[in-house]
């Protein structure tokens, strides 16, 4: 899978986490996968919209480390993204 060059953003506030992707991620399909490394239970995976943001409510992340991976295709080609994340 091919990797864009551009991080992604992770904006942690009182109420919620935003994920934004880089703009090449725009009208892509795929899926983002949060990922926490030590308890499977507290991963999630959200389908990926088509403005290339998630917002998930901070009830659903409990605090630790977590990795936000991102996987999808565009014109046909596959790409990854990955980037650790704490919730405190």
């Amino acid at each position: 899978a091919g990797t864009i060059g551009k991080a992604m953003m992770i904006e942690i506030g009182d109420d919620a986490v935003n994920v934004t992707l880089p703009m090449d991620v725009i009208d892509a399909k795929g899926i983002v996968h949060i990922y926490r490394p030590n308890k499977a239970s507290l991963d999630l995976l959200l389908p990926l919209s088509l403005d290339g943001k998630i917002t998930i409510g901070r009830e659903k992340l409990k605090p630790g480390l977590y990795k936000v991976k991102a996987t999808w295709s565009k014109d046909g080609k596959p790409f990854f993204m990955e980037q650790p994340m704490f919730i405190p």
